[in-house]
């Protein structure tokens, strides 16, 4: 069973853009609570996320929505893609409730949204896998938050967070391998495995 702010996120990308396809949607979920962790140091939905071909998701995605379908608080429809293919898109039934989230993650939110709205599922897509959190995970990881820290430092610097990276042996690690792979061009041979 969902939180009332992963619903109400849900809910909120939904009226904000009408109609979202599940990429997108897993998408903008993702960017909304790791841009959120990594101003705040806390989540806003304290959702897990997974490193899946398609990009980062919520561990529970699939559980989410098929529970706001069962509650009718989310509708459905099948799209067809280039006459071959077919794809959903949500539609939220409801309003969100604003109350559950305070002015901080209200203010993440509606930048997540203003930012990365208009594009579509598979360039946010594409866009995941160009960051530090999806490529310092394998195939269906958790990614941990504090990979938050490092989305847009490519190559990544010398930043105030060695401080936080000190008190963290593991993820200084990681951060120094990817680093070295980065700088070597290494993680330009990388590809996204199925």
């Amino acid at each position: 069973m969902c939180n009332k702010k992963t619903e109400n996120l849900i809910y909120m990308i939904m009226d904000s853009l009408e109609c979202v396809p599940t990429v997108k949607l897993a998408k903008l979920m993702y960017y909304c609570d790791f841009e959120h962790y990594a101003e705040h140091r806390k989540s806003i939905t304290n959702s897990k996320y997974l490193h899946l071909a398609f990009g980062p998701c919520p561990a529970d995605f699939e559980e989410t929505i098929a529970h706001l379908k069962r509650i009718n608080t989310v509708g459905v429809e099948e799209r067809m893609y280039n006459k071959v293919r077919t794809y959903k898109v949500y539609k939220a039934e409801v309003k969100p409730d604003l109350t559950v989230f305070t002015h901080k993650e209200l203010e993440t939110i509606n930048g997540v949204i203003k930012r990365y709205g208009k594009m579509a599922g598979e360039k946010l897509a594409q866009k995941t896998h160009g960051e530090l959190p999806w490529k310092a995970t394998k195939a269906y990881d958790e990614i941990p938050y504090a990979f938050a820290l490092y989305m847009y430092d490519e190559p990544l610097g010398e930043e105030p967070e060695d401080k936080f990276l000190a008190n963290n042996p593991l993820l200084h690690e990681v951060v120094r391998i990817m680093k070295k792979k980065i700088a070597s061009g290494e993680t330009k041979k990388w590809k996204v495995v199925n």
